[in-house]
């Protein structure tokens, strides 16, 4: 079995018009908020939202990804 969201037990896909059939919701903790009072979990991801003008989040170094890639040192 794939570890992806859709066989992930904090994922539910959303349901409804405005929502594409692969769009979905994480109850996991390892997604924090970024208030200033909360640590990105080494293994997690911290996300941030500056008032609808842009947004973004930052991830632990133990965060896993299935887009992993060997990292190519030449472009560091």
């Amino acid at each position: 079995m794939k570890k992806v969201c859709k066989n992930c037990k904090w994922w539910k896909r959303l349901e409804g018009k405005i929502y594409p059939g692969h769009t979905g919701d994480c109850n996991c903790e390892k997604w924090v908020e970024a208030d200033g009072y909360v640590v990105c979990p080494i293994d997690g991801v911290e996300y941030w939202d500056f008032e609808g003008y842009s947004a973004g989040f930052y991830t632990g170094e133990d965060f896993g990804c299935i887009h992993w890639e060997v990292k190519d040192d030449t472009c560091l």
